[in-house]
């Protein structure tokens, strides 16, 4: 709440939660999907939507195979380690960081 109130974003509980359909992009920062499980109702999702799901093991979450089989955009978190990861080799080596053999080395 406090991160949305200093960047002027809406912050609304998960638990309140009714209707996903004023919201392009959704970002699970949780770690639900570790467990099989998802942090909100399924069925709010549309194929409208562009789901992020920080969670990289395992690769296809609760969250991303329902995203896929309603034909919408789900990204992994595997997508956010690789950046992540580069980014710390260019701030280490002072050089652009091997994206390719990196997506090699985590198998995307």
């Amino acid at each position: 709440k406090l991160i949305a109130d200093i960047e002027g974003l809406r912050f609304i509980r998960l638990d309140s939660l009714t209707s996903l359909n004023d919201y392009d992009v959704i970002v699970n920062a949780t770690p639900a999907g570790m467990n099989n499980d998802s942090p909100f109702v399924l069925t709010l999702l549309n194929s409208n939507h562009i789901v992020f799901d920080m969670v990289y093991k395992p690769r296809q979450t609760l969250l991303l195979q329902h995203v896929e089989s309603l034909g919408a955009i789900g990204v992994g978190g595997l997508e956010m380690l690789l950046h992540q990861g580069m980014a710390q080799f260019k701030l280490f080596t002072g050089i652009d960081a091997p994206e390719e053999a990196m997506r090699r080395a985590l198998e995307i």
